[in-house]
């Protein structure tokens, strides 16, 4: 794969662990293989994402990798998240109607393939470049979750954005209606 027609110009966002570049109408999210001697878990996103085609879930149009880090490559979506979509008063309350179907729909989807997001929260939401539907995005923390929907499986991190964390996980477990707690929140 040649990774080098991307020429990392512009940084457009950068997280914790990952840094997100955006090159013509592509980002490219930056995962490093190893963090402080330990090896991160770098191709997770890809993994779960590769077993899903939703047109309102995010998809890797390519990956490679070079000695200290493993890409992803995705389409950008210009038109921003829903936090940005909220905060700038560019969705109408007749918008917010349709907005809840449209966010729950993903989940759904994602439940039915025993995957968990474990990071919902409005900015993992983009407003799609051709229609009025959102985009899931940001499976870097998922989970794989083969179980009813309910029952409680043990996790060794405390994972996702405190104010959108389900209760149980701060007891380090976690369910598919973790996510929904999330979303509620």
């Amino acid at each position: 794969m040649n990774c080098y027609k991307y020429m990392f110009k512009e940084l457009y966002d950068q997280t914790l662990f990952s840094r997100l570049y955006k090159y013509e109408k592509k980002m490219i999210k930056q995962l490093p293989k190893m963090i402080n001697n330990v090896q991160y878990p770098y191709k997770n996103e890809y993994n779960i994402l590769k077993k899903i085609n939703d047109p309102n879930i995010i998809k890797i149009n390519e990956v490679y990798e070079d000695t200290d880090y493993f890409y992803n490559v995705m389409d950008f979506y210009e038109r921003g998240d829903l936090y940005f979509n909220i905060n700038n008063r560019r969705l109408s309350i007749k918008d917010y109607k349709k907005l809840l179907k449209k966010i729950i729909e993903p989940i759904f989807i994602v439940h039915k393939l025993n995957i968990v997001h474990m990071d919902l929260k409005l900015e993992n939401y983009v407003l799609d470049n051709n229609s009025n539907n959102f985009i899931l995005i940001d499976f870097h923390l998922a989970q794989t979750h083969p179980y009813s929907y309910y029952k409680l499986e043990q996790i060794s991190n405390i994972v996702g954005t405190k104010p959108f964390i389900a209760p149980e996980i701060y007891d380090g477990y976690y369910c598919k209606s973790s996510d929904m707690y999330s979303l509620g929140c």
